[in-house]
């Protein structure tokens, strides 16, 4: 979980004044929001207790440039998803019709002229005509988008070695850097592959 938008710009403030501030995620901390006794003296005793043994849920927080990358990338993804399901009901429709879509067809602008060239009739012909013109909408949004990532990520710890990397490039080093945040939030390369859900796989060969 990460925290951004006004918890940001308080933990900034706040460090300002102290020397370091930890986010705790409530939901994940059943020792507060399950508590009997629940008053703010109790739960700051607790909270203490657990910060001193480094077992508090802590939730990472993302600074305003970080932050922002990280809402573009995820409006990017819904648009995408969007999209997703649009193509998906195109090729419902030609289906139903009796005729089945190239793998392709429907992810370049030539594709999709040649879908709207089909005639099924007019009820049929004109919802193919909104789909189409919403699939190119979001393919417009989508690149615009993209492109921005692609800029503002330029800039960022840690881009250069990603896109260093064969076959990541521009754009997958932004959706990456947009969700790993500041690299120094981890301490070692084992935690940033747990963070995002890569373990390490032992076998013995005479398993």
């Amino acid at each position: 979980m990460e925290a951004t938008g006004n918890t940001a710009y308080f933990v900034e403030e706040v460090e300002k004044r102290a020397g370091r501030v930890v986010v705790v995620n409530p939901y994940q901390f059943k020792v507060i929001s399950q508590s009997v006794k629940k008053t703010d003296q109790n739960d700051a005793k607790v909270i203490a207790l657990f910060l001193e043994k480094d077992m508090l849920p802590e939730v990472r927080v993302k600074r305003d440039e970080q932050a922002k990358l990280s809402s573009v990338a995820q409006t990017r993804d819904k648009l995408v998803k969007l999209r997703t399901i649009l193509k998906n009901k195109l090729n419902n429709i030609f289906a139903r019709n009796a005729l089945v879509l190239g793998k392709e067809s429907l992810s370049s602008e030539k594709g999709l002229r040649e879908v709207e060239k089909e005639n099924f009739g007019l009820v049929t012909n004109t919802e193919i005509k909104v789909i189409v013109e919403q699939i190119r909408s979001l393919n417009k949004s989508i690149a615009e988008l993209e492109q921005i990532m692609i800029d503002s990520s330029k800039t960022m710890d840690g881009h250069k070695n990603l896109t260093s990397i064969k076959g990541i490039g521009g754009k997958g080093a932004a959706i990456m850097l947009s969700a790993i945040g500041n690299i120094h939030d981890f301490s070692d390369s084992g935690k940033l592959a747990s963070y995002f859900g890569i373990t390490p796989r032992v076998q013995n060969s005479g398993d």
